[in-house]
């Protein structure tokens, strides 16, 4: 529970968060059986609503992996988001930015 507050107070301020670490660790649980569980009762106390859930596992290519969840959400090419993502992960905020999906503050 103390984790899932947690998360759920980082995505209140920051309107993103990627979860990482090794197998078995318990990321899936605690995203699935903690965060979205409290997300859709209404616990969750953020500006904004419109949540975009890019889910993937990384097997063996996790560039590749991650850009196919990326793609089905986000209007842009599977081509463009897997150069941008080698670039950097840090190309997903540029990515999310300029999508349909981002709100800035002003618009809240």
């Amino acid at each position: 529970d103390l984790q899932t507050d947690q998360i759920a107070s980082l995505l209140e301020q920051n309107k993103f968060l990627m979860v990482t670490g090794a197998s078995g660790e318990g990321k899936s649980s605690l995203i699935y059986g903690g965060l979205i569980p409290n997300v859709r009762a209404g616990f969750f106390k953020a500006k904004f609503t419109n949540w975009v859930i890019a889910d993937f596992r990384p097997e063996r290519s996790p560039v590749t992996q991650m850009t196919k969840a990326l793609a089905r959400h986000f209007d842009a090419e599977q081509g463009s988001i897997e150069t941008e993502l080698r670039r950097g992960y840090s190309s997903l905020i540029d990515l999310y930015t300029n999508s349909s999906f981002f709100a800035s503050d002003d618009e809240l």
